[in-house]
C-alpha cells in the first residue's frame, strides 16, 4: 500500500500500534493489578525486569509479542513509578553520569552531564 506522505505512512503505523497495545489492555481487564483503579493511563510493567527482553514489543510477531507479554502485568502510571523507585531504591549510580540522572538524582553533577548529554543530540 502507498502512501501520499511519510507523515501518512507514520501516523498509519502509530494507530496500527496503538490498536495492538489497546487490544493487550483489554485483555487484561483494563485494570491495575497493584491497586485496582480503572480508566486510567495504563502502562505495560514487566514483573521481573531481568526477565525483560525489550519495551517496543508491539510490532513483533504475534507469538514473540505474547511471549514478551506473559511477563508482564498492566499498572496505573502512579503504581509503575512506585514499583521502579522501589526496584531502584537498592540501587547505586556514579554520580556525574546521565544514567543517575535518569533514575532520580539531581545533583549538580548529574544534571551538568545531562545537559551536556542533551546538546550534543541536537
Amino acid at each position: 500500500m502507498g502512501y501520499k506522505s511519510k507523515e501518512e505512512q507514520r501516523e498509519y503505523q502509530r494507530n496500527w500500534l496503538q490498536k495492538r497495545r489497546n487490544s493487550w489492555i483489554a485483555s487484561k481487564g483494563s485494570k491495575c493489578e497493584r491497586c485496582g483503579k480503572e480508566d486510567l493511563p495504563f502502562e505495560v510493567d514487566h514483573i521481573d525486569r531481568n526477565s525483560k527482553v525489550d519495551h517496543k514489543v508491539w510490532s513483533w510477531s504475534k507469538e514473540r509479542r505474547e511471549l514478551e507479554l506473559s511477563k508482564c502485568q498492566l499498572l496505573c502510571q502512579l503504581c509503575h513509578w512506585s514499583k521502579t523507585a522501589e526496584e531502584n531504591s537498592g540501587l547505586t549510580y556514579n554520580h556525574g553520569t546521565s544514567t543517575a540522572y535518569q533514575y532520580g538524582c539531581r545533583c549538580v553533577e548529574c544534571v551538568l552531564e545531562k545537559k551536556r548529554i542533551n546538546s550534543l543530540r541536537y
